[in-house]
C-alpha cells in the first residue's frame, strides 16, 4: 500500500486539484492522507464539501486522535486538522507517525499540494524501485515540470554544496528533451514536491527534522540517510507538474518575508547540523542575502533577516 501525503495550508483549490489528478492514476493501491496546517480559508470545510459531492469514503480527524498509537483507518481520505502551523515537517510528521504503524505500509509518497500527476507517475517510482532492489534506493524523485510551462523543467532533483551551503534545482528552467528521459540511481538529494520513500527508509532513518520550518529538510533527511548507506534515484517516466510557490505566495520572481526569513533560518540550521566546521562561506552568504536587500532599499526587510539570522545562531549555540 502506498500511502500519499499531502499538505495543505490555505490551499484547498490546489489540494483538491491534486486529489482529483491522483484519482486518475493508473494504480489505485493507494490511500491519501492531507494534514491541514490550521488553515484559515476554510480549507477543511471545503475539502470535506468536495470529497462528498465527488463520492469519496474519507474521515475527518484531529492532531490529538492521532496520539492514539493504534490509529489505523480503512477510508480512502483521511484529513487530519493540525492543532497549530509548525511548519513543512512538524506537519508532515503528523500524518508519518499514523502511517509507519499501519500495517499494509510499503511506500509514502510526499507531495506538494501545489501539482497535479501524471497518470503513470507512481506506478513508475515503484517499478524504479522494484527493478534495482540491490541499490538500496531510499527515496525516489520525479520529473517536475513547471504546471505553466509543461515543456519546461523545475528540476529532476537537488544538489547542495556543504562548503557554501547552498542548495540548487538540478536542470532548473531547461527545457524538456530526450537527456532528461534517462533514470538516475545516485542522485544527491530528491525534491520535497514529490518523494516516494520506501518504508525501509523510513523506519531506518525516521521523520523529517521539526527545526525546519520551511526550506532544507530534503537535503537534511537525504543527508541522515546518506549516512546510512541509501541511495537516491531520479524517475524520468515519473512526471508532475508543480505551480511552485503557491503555497507561501511567490510571486513574479519575488521572494515573499515568510519565504525569505526561513531560507536565512533553515540555511544556518542545516550548515550547522551537516556541513564542515568554517562557517565563513555560511555567513559570507546570508550577509551577502542581506545586502542584497538593503541595495533594493527594502531596509526592514534586511535588519529582519539580521534578526533571524542572529536569533537563529543563538538558538543552535545554546
Amino acid at each position: 500500500m502506498v500511502y500519499i501525503l499531502l499538505l495543505n495550508y490555505n490551499g484547498w483549490r490546489d489540494t483538491i486539484e491534486c486529489v482529483e489528478s491522483l484519482f486518475k492514476l493508473s494504480s489505485q493501491n493507494f490511500k491519501i492522507i492531507i494534514v491541514d496546517n490550521k488553515s484559515i480559508d476554510n480549507s477543511v470545510e471545503e475539502i470535506n464539501k468536495w470529497a462528498i459531492n465527488f463520492g469519496v469514503e474519507y474521515a475527518e480527524i484531529s492532531e490529538d486522535d492521532t496520539r492514539v498509537q493504534d490509529v489505523t483507518f480503512h477510508f480512502k481520505l483521511l484529513v487530519i486538522k493540525a492543532n497549530d502551523n509548525r511548519g513543512f515537517a512538524a506537519g508532515n510528521n503528523i500524518a508519518l507517525n499514523i502511517i509507519r504503524c499501519q500495517l499494509d505500509f510499503e511506500y509514502v509518497w510526499l507531495l506538494n499540494n501545489d501539482t497535479i500527476v501524471d497518470t503513470k507517475a507512481l506506478d513508475a517510482q515503484i517499478k524504479l524501485v522494484h527493478d534495482n532492489l540491490n541499490s538500496k534506493i531510499g527515496i525516489v524523485g520525479s520529473k517536475i515540470l513547471f504546471y505553466y510551462k509543461r515543456d519546461t523543467i523545475q528540476n529532476i532533483g537537488l544538489k547542495y554544496d556543504k562548503k557554501f551551503c547552498l542548495v540548487s534545482e538540478v536542470g532548473n528552467y531547461q527545457h524538456d528533451n530526450e537527456k532528461f528521459d534517462v533514470d538516475n540511481l545516485n542522485i544527491q538529494c530528491v525534491c520535497g514536491a514529490s518523494m516516494l520513500i520506501t518504508k525501509n527508509f523510513l523506519m531506518d532513518v525516521g521523520l523529517l527534522d521539526e527545526d525546519y520550518f520551511l526550506y532544507y529538510e530534503e537535503p537534511d533527511l537525504c543527508e541522515r540517510g546518506t549516512l546510512k548507506g541509501y541511495n537516491f534515484a531520479y524517475c524520468s517516466k515519473s512526471i508532475i507538474y508543480h505551480k511552485h510557490g503557491s503555497s507561501i505566495k511567490v510571486h513574479k520572481n519575488k521572494k515573499s518575508i515568510l519565504s525569505d526569513i526561513n531560507a536565512v533560518r533553515s540555511k544556518i540550521i542545516f550548515s550547522y547540523k551537516n556541513c564542515s566546521d568554517k562557517k565563513i562561506f555560511l555567513w559570507i552568504g546570508v550577509f551577502y542575502t542581506i545586502l542584497k536587500r538593503l541595495m533594493r532599499l527594502d531596509i526592514k526587510r534586511a535588519l529582519k533577516l539580521v534578526s533571524v539570522a542572529i536569533k537563529t545562531y543563538e538558538s543552535i549555540k545554546k
